[in-house]
């Protein structure tokens, strides 16, 4: 059975209350339980959802289910408050990951609670880890076991959590009301990171973690954060996985805080982040109570402005970017061209393209890469035949670029031969003897006056008749072996230089096609 949804309701002049509804309720639903608890009159009734608060437009049939989670805060306006000022619009520099979908916050709370109260499903599927390691290269099967995530310690942190896993008890598990105090101070430090590109639990402006919760409320007992960093599209589970590793934190601190059973309330900000891709920012207490004050105030106003802060600096030194011209400090990274590049920045360097070129083909023009279309446009060659840009294979000849099929001899010349023997230049323009015209065939001149004519011997007959030797069974003939049974053809004699013209042009015909690009 589905749990109902807790909401906190706040109305005219700061009247808060807070409702419990079934998990099928409407938005019909919540309209008929907030005219009641605020008394207002006949007419239409808006509510603003979301941090910061954005007016909600569904229609009076939408589940409450696909706009709102268990904990939210809901503004309600009515008839009563017409002479109440408006909302502030949203602040511009909120994360737009971040400013209103709480549906994968409560999955990341709903998996820390699983991992804290049933340890052992946990220890399942980290077990499953070890056979996706190769050395200290990680490929997780949510990317389809072909993307490499480079560790630091490969199977190591992987074992040292296994152990931790098998001898921790279960523990309480947390609330799943996302505290909207702790969500603010999760987000200003996402910004805060995700904008500068750092890591670490110090803003820009000194801050630490239990300072930025005490900006929207106050909290009790002991507090804590926890920071993961990856890509967008992870899902809840394998983040707290994540976390549980702890790869290449030596304390294991964020284990640690996952673990932790004085911690009984948390809230959770995922968004952007400039080095790599993204970051969740989750924000643990023993016990937190918002300042309604304050929380109005940070609606309003918006987050605070990020300070310049510290020089970036992770654990991964990679050099710089030929994109960005910056320094690659982690994330998505990918080697191309005798370089490591940021993914985002591996794209085709043509003004007004910028085509992703990560598992696309491209040209390479001193050191940058380039989708094909704007290479040939840029840099292509220029057919001599048809006069458009060649795309693909090339030949060159005679100091000009052609396309295969526009490619014809030059006029009055013939084709160069591929091989075989070129006449010499003065017989070149004369037809041979059989081709005059006229002439079926060459005719043979009349004998000289005088001259004995030639006859051919007699043919030898019967047994005079020379016969081969008789072929012994099993063997074959030797060629060769009978006189006048192979004529040896002589050839006919060349100049030195025909030759050498012949082989210099077969040459040039062969690098003609060994250019073929």
């Amino acid at each position: 059975m589905d749990a109902p949804l807790r909401l906190r309701l706040r109305g005219p002049e700061g009247k808060q209350h807070t409702i419990s509804l079934p998990a099928k309720s409407t938005l019909a639903d919540l309209q008929k339980e907030a005219q009641g608890v605020f008394s207002f009159g006949a007419g239409n009734i808006e509510f603003l959802l979301g941090f910061p608060p954005v007016l909600c437009n569904a229609a009076p049939g939408t589940s409450l289910s696909e706009l709102l989670c268990s904990g939210d805060t809901v503004t309600v306006r009515g008839p009563l408050l017409e002479t109440a000022p408006a909302l502030a619009p949203p602040p511009k520099n909120v994360c737009p990951d971040a400013c209103s979908d709480s549906g994968f916050e409560l999955e990341v709370l709903r998996a820390l609670s699983r991992a804290r109260s049933n340890p052992s499903s946990v220890l399942d599927a980290i077990c499953k880890r070890r056979q996706h390691y190769q050395g200290k290269d990680y490929f997780p099967p949510d990317r389809g076991g072909k993307t490499a995530v480079v560790t630091k310690e490969g199977q190591a942190a992987v074992l040292d959590a296994i152990g931790f896993l098998g001898s921790i008890a279960p523990h309480p598990p947390l609330s799943e009301v996302c505290i909207q105090g702790l969500r603010l101070a999760a987000e200003d430090h996402l910004l805060d990171l995700g904008q500068r590109g750092a890591v670490g639990h110090e803003g820009a402006d000194g801050s630490s973690s239990s300072d930025r919760q005490c900006r929207y409320g106050a909290w009790g007992g002991k507090s804590g954060e926890c920071l993961w960093f990856g890509r967008m599209g992870t899902s809840a589970t394998q983040i707290v996985e994540d976390l549980i590793v702890d790869d290449g934190v030596p304390t294991r601190g964020h284990r640690k805080g996952i673990y932790d059973p004085r911690f009984e309330v948390a809230g959770v900000r995922m968004g952007p982040h400039k080095t790599f891709g993204a970051c969740c920012v989750i924000e643990f207490a023993s016990r937190y109570e918002d300042n309604e004050q304050e929380l109005i105030k940070r609606v309003c106003a918006g987050p605070p402005a990020v300070a310049a802060g510290k020089a970036v600096k992770t654990q991964w030194q990679l050099g710089q970017c030929p994109g960005c011209k910056e320094a690659i400090h982690g994330g998505s990274v990918m080697e191309a061209l005798g370089h490591k590049w940021h993914r985002d920045c591996f794209a085709c360097q043509a003004d007004g393209c910028g085509l992703k070129l990560c598992g696309v083909p491209y040209q390479e023009n001193n050191g940058m890469p380039f989708c094909k279309d704007c290479y040939y446009k840029s840099f292509g060659s220029t057919c001599s035949g048809c006069g458009e840009k060649i795309h693909g294979r090339v030949m060159k000849n005679a100091g000009q670029t052609w396309h295969e099929e526009c490619w014809v001899p030059a006029k009055g010349k013939a084709a160069p031969p591929v091989s075989g023997y070129r006449r010499p230049p003065a017989a070149r323009n004369t037809a041979p003897t059989s081709r005059i015209a006229g002439s079926a065939h060459p005719k043979t001149p009349p004998p000289k006056v005088g001259a004995r004519a030639r006859t051919p011997p007699p043919a030898i007959s019967g047994a005079q008749a020379r016969t081969p030797p008789p072929v012994k069974s099993g063997a074959l003939p030797k060629i060769g072996a009978g006189r006048g049974t192979v004529a040896k053809a002589t050839p006919n004699k060349v100049p030195m230089g025909v030759m050498g013209s012949a082989k210099s042009n077969v040459t040039a015909l062969g690098m003609s096609y060994a250019n073929l690009e």
